[in-house]
């Protein structure tokens, strides 16, 4: 099966981090070939070309830009894909018709307008799946399937200019500082948690609102920048915590199962979804900071049933959300769309 992935994206992010997985995985499988169209950026271009994965780049800019269009109609002619696979509004706007499936994420809770031309799209969780439903999209023409974490890489150090109090335990957290994450509320909900320590990786906007609010226990909170591997900074939590106001997935989720650490999020879309309430994690009230620093107490205080919450969090992420088994998924959901838009040509 041949693939076309296409993204414009942000430099960083949960969903380019993914669309970058599922690249990986599927320039991986036997019997399938991937290329990527992409906006420029010298660090994704780098990763990707490192792995030995043909691309170009288009501009993905405004109505003013008429070169992505072509560029994309070219790369489709070139490699003539089986699939044609687009992340996210933009890469879906720009796509043109060609005899290719075309397959959108939409990767949230957006409106459809720039699918109406796709055969499929990808839903992330069920709740995904009825809110496009309740939108008009047709239900043969959407799949649920979730994402996927890396395994751990392990034997890296922690970086240099990170020093940890090793009297205090670590509380992790990940992500774009924007107000949908919630670090506010983990900020507050640490203030009432002082045997512990907050470990937080990110970049975005909202920076130096996340500095100004953690001054008052800045002794105790860790800011650094987004991370290309959190192996070393899982090794040393012992909780993380998903804040989130508003998560469509959340596949940090999945990276705190894949490195058996107990988990803690909101009960905001996606991980109200994907997580068993006091089984394989802890879900709290959205905004909630004190039910949230409660929850960290208890797992910071109960050893037994913090391991509890990672190994039965990890037997889900192996059976449910490793990547042979959620790229299977895909594969067969591309192929199971070929047939039926095959079949619906040679039934007219």
């Amino acid at each position: 099966m041949r693939i076309l992935m296409a993204i414009a994206g942000a430099p960083k992010g949960g969903a380019e981090k993914h669309f970058e997985r599922l690249t990986r995985a599927f320039h991986a499988h036997d019997g399938v070939t991937v290329q990527v169209l992409m906006r420029h950026n010298y660090d994704r271009y780098k990763r990707l070309v490192n792995l030995g994965i043909p691309l170009r780049q288009a501009p993905f800019g405004g109505i003013f830009d008429f070169k992505t269009k072509k560029v994309f109609a070219e790369h489709i002619d070139d490699f003539k894909p089986d699939v044609v696979f687009t992340w996210l509004n933009r890469a879906t706007k720009f796509c043109p018709k060609s005899p290719a499936l075309h397959v959108g994420r939409p990767g949230g809770y957006y409106d459809l307008k720039y699918y109406r031309k796709c055969n499929l799209i990808i839903a992330m969780t069920e709740h995904l799946r009825t809110f496009y439903l309740d939108k008009g999209w047709p239900a043969q023409k959407i799949v649920t399937i979730p994402n996927f974490a890396d395994e751990p890489v392990t034997g890296n150090p922690l970086p240099s200019t990170l020093s940890l109090d090793p009297q205090k335990k670590v509380v992790l957290a990940l992500g774009r500082f924007h107000p949908n994450k919630g670090f506010d509320v983990l900020l507050r909900a640490m203030m009432q948690v002082p045997e512990a320590q907050l470990c937080l990786l990110g970049e975005g906007e909202e920076k130096k609102t996340i500095v100004e609010l953690a001054a008052p226990i800045a002794s105790r909170v860790h800011i650094l920048p987004w991370q290309d591997n959190i192996t070393p900074f899982m090794e040393h939590a012992d909780v993380f915590v998903c804040p989130s106001r508003h998560e469509p997935f959340g596949s940090v989720i999945l990276e705190a199962w894949s490195h058996k650490k107990p988990l803690i999020a909101s009960e905001s879309e996606g991980p109200s979804q994907v997580i068993e309430h006091d089984k394989t994690g802890l879900l709290v009230p959205v905004g909630n900071h004190e039910a949230l620093a409660s929850a960290i107490s208890r797992v910071l205080g109960d050893e037994k049933f913090a391991k509890d919450l990672a190994d039965k969090g990890h037997e889900m992420y192996k059976n449910h959300y490793h990547e042979t088994v959620v790229v299977q998924r895909y594969l067969d959901a591309f192929a199971n769309a070929r047939h039926t838009t095959q079949k619906g040509k040679d039934d007219q």
